[in-house]
């Protein structure tokens, strides 16, 4: 034992500089870990990333040379080693290596564990913790002493360790690029969990073969066998990193007992549009064809959301033969949209005001085919079937914290602290201190690959009791970073907003009450997590099925929604009613009509917003300065008299659908300034704004706005901006014409519509040619009749039929020229016009 000791500080003492460094960097790096950088500091928390990783970047360094030079002050390789002449058994020198190797172990998971529970994690998670730092360090130790076992000094270690790391790294990439060639999408789709799996296979055959390899050196000295041992494993563990095909760490679904979702009652159905999309092909070359479809669930009861696992999909053709498809990876859908239904069921029904968008459903790709294989059957009928994996997720409300500075949640070793709440305009900020651990041996949250990310499955939302409302945190402005020491301790700042957002480009601010101090008093910070309810697998079976999604299916639409009449017909204005009645009044019908699908005059909230009257217009405006609301707008459109046109006109700026109100009262001139500014900001020519503005800005009849109202044109043509553009003097509508036919003669049929009597009427050479195309067509019969309309109108044509038609233009194409003066095609004058020819008996 006395030698056993004398030999373990010899080791100390003749490493004690590369050692105490060591020993240095694993207190600071720990120290780190466990710093509680401020939410808001955005500076320190983007350094810390940087900072964090070259720490753990030196500490891997720093072990790289010290146990070459523990191994090699007695080396196990050679015949000049002056150690084998002495008394020490070589059992003695083995247990003095390990000695110190326990050191380079032990050292970092003490000081792991104290920061551990210093922020709160629990005595058992920090059990599971410490496996996972034994194999993850040991591993690498053992790594690096089965080389230094095999070479007889440092020198040597580091140009065979150079050599075998430069052999590794290339034997790395060729498996990688056969594993791409033959299953490109199963590669980057591989999960999370199965990677981790993969990962902690690779340590324990490291484990294994680097204890034998070690062993067999110090006992034996049997260079061969260990050599032997050293390449196998290192061929084993490379294998296991990327085939290892048992997913054991695949964290379980953890159900939340819901008898408000029956999977037996829901039932998935394609809904269209199909889209194909071009996939870029790993390999480069000839991309691949991925075709789309958007997913319903009938029978989903409201507020749950179902996402999308594996598709196993099977495409036959006619005569039975099954289509070759790309292999389909595991995948989970993930979308940066949140059902506002299901953030209201999370929080038992109380309606979320700044959440006006309607959840765009699941779109998901169906089969990836290379594009020889679609254009063989893009246009015909096919057999499809599949077998969809699902899973039904609802919001859990998993605490209700007080508005204050200290409130915190804690839950095992995750803690949740309110470091600071801060007062903005409008709104507040909540700078908050998220801590918890990442386990390998307690997986935990929804198993996803490395290419997808986990949004909304938690999300803060600020709930109001006493006025049973809710207000949805922002996401424009947040600068949150990740905290984490060895990927297991995770300590983030986080800086959650609330209050209203830019409503132009963001319509989730559409109904956003005034977060004011009055507001606040009652209200809570709600944490709601995305939960499991069940999961189930669906089948679908579509006959007919084409990839150009060309085809009818059967109940493939969603149903309209609607208001609830039962809920409107609950509010009611007091008689004599109050201001803030008032605007009670019409805040809750607002939201009884939040989300629809679609609105219109004979709705009764217009005639319920019209009962506050003339007098409480301004009201009116105030609500629909920054919201952009149907029922709102026509309310005001009815209820504005002449001293409501200031208000109006102020509103117009951020409420752009108040032009039908200026227009309808004539108060175009008045808004002269308002509008011609908007256009100028925001170029409408785009089409992103209704007619009306472009009509509004027509009846100035300002030569200044003319190349907008042209620009306009050209990029949306209709027949309502024809004819209010053609009465504008001096406006060069033949250009514009002109410019409008060359861009969308060829395009999509609706615009051709549009400007085929345009073109006509203003001698477009090929106008007439292009109107017989669309009398031909047997897919647009409102075309059709556009068709026929401008050749009996702009050419002498004359027939009962469309046939008729086609046949005298067929006769008579060669003698049409257009004559200005009559604004009409016309034959030459040389020629004489041929009888249309008969069609019919």
């Amino acid at each position: 034992m006395n030698l056993l000791i004398h030999q373990f500080k010899k080791d100390i003492l003749r490493t004690r500089v590369v050692l105490g460094l060591w020993l240095l960097l694993v207190v600071v790096q720990f120290a780190l870990v466990g710093w509680n950088l401020k939410p808001g500091d955005a500076l320190m928390q983007s350094l810390f990333p940087m900072l964090s990783g070259l720490l753990i970047f030196f500490n891997y360094l720093l072990v790289l040379v010290l146990v070459p030079l523990l191994v090699h002050q007695e080396p196990l390789v050679g015949t000049t080693a002056f150690w084998f002449t002495r008394p020490l058994s070589r059992a003695t020198v083995l247990a003095s290596k390990a000695l110190f190797v326990f050191l380079l172990i032990a050292l970092p998971i003490l000081a792991q564990s104290i920061v551990f529970l210093a922020n709160g994690v629990t005595l058992h998670d920090v059990a599971l913790a410490v496996p996972e730092l034994i194999i993850s360090n040991l591993s690498w130790i053992l790594i690096i002493a089965s080389l230094s076992v095999l070479t007889p000094n440092f020198a040597r270690f580091a140009i065979i360790g150079a050599s075998v790391l430069i052999i590794w790294f290339l034997s790395l990439f060729v498996l990688q690029l056969v594993l791409m060639m033959r299953n490109p999408q199963g590669y980057v789709s591989t999960l999370a969990s199965l990677t981790s799996s993969r990962d902690l296979v690779f340590s324990l055959i490291t484990l294994g073969f680097g204890c034998a390899v070690v062993l067999l050196q110090y006992l034996t000295r049997r260079f061969a066998l260990a050599l032997a041992l050293t390449v196998a494993g290192a061929i084993l563990g490379l294998l296991a990193m990327y085939l290892w095909p048992w997913d054991f760490l695949k964290p379980p679904i953890d159900l939340v007992q819901d008898s408000g979702f029956k999977a037996d009652s829901v039932g998935a159905k394609l809904a269209s549009p199909f889209q194909t999309v071009d996939q870029g092909s790993i390999r480069g070359g000839t991309p691949l064809k991925q075709v789309y479809a958007n997913f319903n669930f009938k029978g989903c009861p409201k507020g749950y959301i179902i996402k999308i696992g594996a598709i196993d999909s099977v495409l036959k053709s006619p005569d039975g033969r099954t289509i070759p498809l790309q292999p389909a990876g595991n995948r989970m859908t993930s979308s940066g949209d949140i059902d506002p239904d299901a953030v209201e069921l999370g929080l038992g029904g109380v309606p979320v005001l700044n959440m006006g968008n309607i959840y765009p459903g699941i779109r998901q790709p169906l089969v990836e085919l290379d594009a020889e294989t679609y254009g063989r059957y893009a246009s015909k009928p096919l057999d499809y079937s599949a077998r969809v994996d699902c899973t039904a997720y609802k919001y859990v409300a998993v605490t209700e914290l007080p508005l204050t500075k200290g409130a915190r949640f804690d839950r095992g070793s995750e803690h949740l602290i309110v470091t600071d709440v801060l007062d903005q305009p409008n709104g507040v900020d909540f700078l908050l201190r998220q801590k918890n651990v990442r386990l390998l041996f307690a997986p935990r949250g929804p198993d996803k690959n490395a290419y997808e990310q986990d949004q909304g499955s938690v999300i803060y939302v600020l709930l109001n009791k006493a006025r049973h409302q809710a207000v949805m945190q922002k996401f424009n402005n947040t600068f949150n970073f990740s905290m984490e020491g060895n990927g297991i301790l995770l300590n983030q700042p986080l800086r959650i907003s609330f209050g209203p957002d830019d409503v132009n480009a963001n319509a989730r601010g559409w109904l956003t009450p005034q977060l004011d101090k009055a507001w606040l008093a009652d209200a809570v910070l709600v944490r709601l997590e995305l939960s499991p309810v069940a999961t189930f697998t669906q089948t679908l079976a579509i006959p007919g099925f084409r990839l150009d999604g060309n085809f009818v299916l059967p109940d493939g639409r969603r149903q309209p929604r609607v208001a609830d009449l039962d809920t409107l017909d609950q509010i009611t204005l007091p008689h004599d009613a109050t201001r803030e009645q008032v605007r009670t009044y019409i805040t809750d019908i607002l939201t009884a009509s939040r989300r629809l699908d679609r609105q219109d005059d004979h709705d009764p909230q217009i005639d319920m917003l019209e009962k506050v009257g003339a007098e409480n217009v301004d009201l009116l405006i105030q609500m629909a300065r920054d919201n952009h609301n149907y029922y709102l707008n026509r309310a005001i459109n009815a209820l504005a008299q002449p001293d409501h046109k200031e208000m109006v006109v102020e509103a117009l700026a951020t409420n752009y659908d108040l032009i039908d109100t200026i227009i309808d009262h004539g108060w175009q001139n008045d808004a002269k300034a308002t509008i011609l500014a908007v256009f100028a900001e925001s170029k409408p020519n785009t089409g992103s704004y209704p007619n009306s503005w472009v009509l509004a800005l027509a009846s100035l009849k300002d030569p200044s706005t003319y190349d907008a109202l042209k620009n306009y044109y050209i990029n949306n043509p209709s027949d309502e901006v024809f004819k209010a553009l053609q009465s504008l003097p001096n406006f060069d509508m033949a250009g514009a014409v002109d410019a409008a036919w060359k861009q969308t003669r060829n395009g999509q049929i609706w615009r051709v519509r549009e400007v085929l009597q345009p073109a006509a009427q203003f001698g477009e050479p090929d106008a007439i040619e292009v109107a017989i195309k669309m009398l031909k067509s047997k897919q647009d019969e409102y075309g059709r009749q556009r068709a026929s309309k401008v050749l009996k109108q702009y050419t002498p044509a004359t027939g009962a039929t469309d046939a008729d038609l086609i046949a005298w233009y067929e006769s008579n194409k060669a003698n049409l020229v257009f004559d200005p003066p009559s604004g009409k095609f016309v034959i030459r004058p040389q020629a004489a016009p041929t009888a249309p020819l008969k069609t019919g008996p």
